[in-house]
């Protein structure tokens, strides 16, 4: 009996690595302007190392199943600068990430005789 006893013991202590090596860490955020403090919905998200990405949804709120350990966030939207930074995920973790807004797309496309550059390109046919 003490030898089946000592065999499920040893099994179980060898089998621990292997079942926590599985366990993954979630990684929750929300995105907001910096300047508004408005919700900002279908921003990428992306964490490098692993390649898995999503978008957040229509309340800014994202999620992503990643091993622990190094992260690397990019989060990107077309209005907004990039935004990158670097993780240690040991466990489920959450993260509030305001992206600074580009300034006025108009403003930047304009001519010094102050038209907008896309009236001075011809059109393609």
């Amino acid at each position: 009996m003490k030898t089946f006893l000592s065999f499920n013991a040893i099994l179980f202590l060898t089998l621990i690595p292997i079942i926590s090596s599985g366990q993954l860490s979630i990684l929750n955020g929300t995105i907001t302007n910096q300047k508004t403090g408005n919700i900002i919905q279908s921003v990428n998200i992306l964490e490098l190392n692993s390649g898995i990405g999503t978008i957040s949804n229509a309340e800014g709120a994202f999620s992503l199943m990643l091993k622990p350990g190094k992260a690397e966030l990019v989060i990107t939207h077309p209005e907004f600068k990039e935004f990158s930074r670097k993780l240690m995920l040991k466990n489920d973790t959450t993260v509030a990430v305001n992206l600074v807004p580009i300034a006025n797309l108009k403003s930047k496309n304009k001519n010094s005789d102050g038209r907008n550059t896309a009236q001075l390109m011809p059109k393609l046919k």
